[in-house]
This record gives C-alpha cells, structure tokens and sequence, in this order.
C-alpha cells in the first residue's frame, strides 16, 4: 500500500479530534517529536509482528520489547527500563507517542484495570510512520492541522504565519494557553507552553516560516533538525569537506557522536526489517540477486555498501539488498569474512537492486518503500561522487552510473 496525504487525512477523520469535545489536551505533548514518534512506531510495529505477536499490548510491554532495548535506549540516551529511577522518563518518552498514535487513530485504545491497553487499527501507516523520521514528520504535520481545522484553531495559527510578528506570536500563544485551560484538563501555565512548538513547529517548517524558539519567536525559519529529540544531524559533518577528501577520510577525521553512532545501529537494524519483510510479501522471500546460488529463502540483508565504512547509508532500504545465506557469505563476503567485499559482486548486487528498485516503481500497487531518488544518493555516497543526485535519479542513468564506476575500477 502507497500512503498519501490523503489516506493520512482519511484515517485521522475516522476519529473525533475537536478537542473541545474530547477535552483531551494530550493528543501532542512535548516528547512528540518526529523521530520519537517514528522510533516508538516502529518498536509496536515490531512487537506485533513477532513470532507470537502482541494483539492488545501495554506502554511496558514496548519499553521492555527486545527490539527497544537493542536499538533505542542508546540513540536517545536512556538508561535501562529496568532501573526505577528511569520510570517518570519513560513514562513520558513512551506513552506521549503512543497516545498521539491512539488519538490519532493508529492505534486502538481503552482501560484494563488501572493501564492503558493498544490495538492496531491501521498497521499500514504505523508502517509508515515508523519507516523514517521524515514520515513520522508529514505524518505530524496533517494530523496536527486536522485537529486544529476541528479545534476551531486552524485561523489563529494561520494568523501568525500571515503575519510573522512578536505582538501576533505572544497572541497566538495566549490564545493557546486559554484554549487549553477552558476545553482540557490541563491547568498549569507550564504545560500549554511545552506543548505549543511541538504544534507550531512542525507546521511552520512545512510553510518555510518563523515558529517558537525557547519560549520566543524564532529568528529564523524553522529547521529540520531543530524539530528533532535529537537535533544533531549526520549530514552537517561533510558540509565543509574538501573536494579532493573523500567521505571515508573526512570521516575519520571527524568521527561521529555515540548518539549517532546508535542511530546507525538502529536505522540498520529497522530497514533490514522492512527489506526483509517488503521482500517476503511481494517476492515470496526469493533473493533478489539472479544467479546459481540463489536457490532457497533470502534470509540475509546485506549492505551492498558495508555499514562499518558507509554509516550515512546504513539506515537506506536502497542500500539493502535480500540474499539466500550462501550468496551473502560465499559472494558478498568472500570467504565468510564480514569486513571484506568483492568489487564484482558488489557491481552485480547494485545493478540487482536497480533492477528491484524499477520493478516496484513502475507497479505502483506494490507498496513504494523504494525511490530512485534516495538511490542516488546511495550511489553519490558508495562512489564519493560530486555530482547532483538528479543526474542518475533514475534507472537507466543509475545502471550508466555504476557500470562507468566499475569500468574505471577494473581499468585501474
């Protein structure tokens, strides 16, 4: 299934959002950020997928999954759930996205005893939303528009970004504040002003306009990164490389934080999911490398560019290919040696991909996890390429791109 804009609105409006009927002032709060959400979808996404998959589950039960504690804690620098000092936090971090997700109508909700239980209403755009930050993002910004359009609230946000000024900025807010405490529960002065970016923000970067900063107007447009729990971002690293520096030793260089170090580890561990799973659905789990060993299940996600040496492409569902066991240590990795790669079969397994990347392009029933877009930047990023990315954003020039790489490798 291919989520749209649509399909977003259509889900959200099976669900009454007017907070001023609800009365619920929690359907954002302050851990809703873009990659929290995303992260915390992903982990139910997992947890109801398992071997014995969780029907009704508990905000515990996603704290303690296996799949949390392997690829969560480290990138956003938790401490085991275990530890009871931990508790309040975790309550925050895991249950703010999952009562966004219930509102929302992701999820099902109501009462066992004194906890909240979870059911999936739509295990599609939880798929989505837990694919990647920047779904999670489009994702937000509907659905927040939606309830404020319900709210009565769309005309007052709309205001201040007509007119972008301290006098408007310090109406909105206050409008917000009484908003809150006449429909919700929420009567402290502090928690309208902890919720109002997590509402503002994620718009105005959608409008290319000024939102909130520390309780101010901002001085500038809202960025990407600043919406994040985690605002580091991978890519500021290379934006002063030097031409003649490859990627590889600028890295090096200039080694990356353990926070996103983690982030690697899980966006890895994420994608090869989705890979494996896209492929089992769609390809009946056979390789997608043609050859004389690729007989029985692909069971192996390999990076067809290794995770140790290209960490920015470790999270890229075009960067992973599906491999039977015998392909992935025989071929991808000569003599079962993890660390090495055969140039060879790495021009072979890039092409495959290509050619998987075309397949569900041009069948637009296939769910569309694959762009060719982001193959380029795969490519831009394998080879060390100055070139822009639109220059081989497409099947043909991508297949012209990697066989000219390799052509100029075996010349050498």
């Amino acid at each position: 299934m291919r989520i749209n804009d649509e399909d977003i609105v259509n889900v959200v409006n099976e669900n009454e959002l007017d907070v001023r009927k609800t009365g619920y002032g929690r359907w954002i709060d302050q851990k809703c950020t873009p990659d929290v959400v995303s992260a915390v979808a992903d982990i139910v996404d997992s947890i109801t997928h398992e071997d014995q998959p969780k029907d009704w589950f508990t905000a515990k039960d996603v704290w303690f999954s296996e799949y949390a504690r392997d690829n969560i804690l480290e990138q956003f620098n938790k401490t085991d759930p275990t530890n009871k000092s931990a508790n309040a936090e975790y309550n925050k971090f895991y249950q703010q996205p999952l009562n966004l997700l219930a509102y929302s109508g992701i999820l099902a909700e109501k009462k066992q005893g004194r906890s909240n239980i979870y059911h999936v209403v739509h295990p599609e755009l939880l798929e989505f939303v837990g694919l990647s930050e920047r779904h999670a993002l489009r994702f937000l910004q509907i659905y927040i528009r939606e309830v404020l359009r319900h709210s009565g609230l769309e005309d007052k946000f709309q205001r201040f970004f007509d007119k972008q000024d301290e006098e408007t900025f310090v109406w909105l807010k206050d409008t917000f504040d009484d908003f809150c405490h006449e429909y919700t529960n929420i009567k402290r002065d502090l928690e309208p002003h902890r919720i109002f970016p997590k509402i503002l923000n994620p718009l105005a970067l959608e409008k290319h306009k000024l939102g909130t900063y520390r309780g101010r107007i901002s001085k500038e447009p809202i960025t990407y990164a600043s919406l994040m729990y985690n605002s580091k971002n991978f890519r500021d690293i290379f934006s002063k490389k030097p031409k003649n520096v490859t990627r590889q030793e600028w890295l090096r260089m200039h080694p990356v934080d353990e926070k996103i170090e983690a982030k690697f580890k899980a966006d890895s561990a994420k994608a090869k999911k989705y890979v494996r799973r896209f492929n089992d659905i769609y390809f009946g789990g056979r390789s997608e490398l043609y050859d004389t060993l690729d007989k029985g299940p692909a069971t192996q996600m390999h990076h067809i560019f290794p995770q140790h040496s290209f960490k920015e492409l470790a999270g890229y569902l075009e960067n992973i290919i599906a491999l039977t066991p015998s392909q992935h240590y025989t071929e991808a990795h000569p003599n079962n040696h993890t660390s090495l790669i055969d140039l060879d079969v790495q021009e072979k397994l890039l092409l495959a991909k290509a050619s998987t990347i075309k397949t569900v392009v041009k069948h637009q029933d296939m769910e569309q996890i694959y762009s060719f877009g982001k193959f380029a930047h795969v490519l831009k990023v394998g080879f060390d390429l100055d070139e822009p990315e639109s220059e081989y954003d497409n099947y043909v020039s991508a297949v012209n791109e990697i066989n000219l790489h390799y052509d100029v490798i075996n010349r050498d």
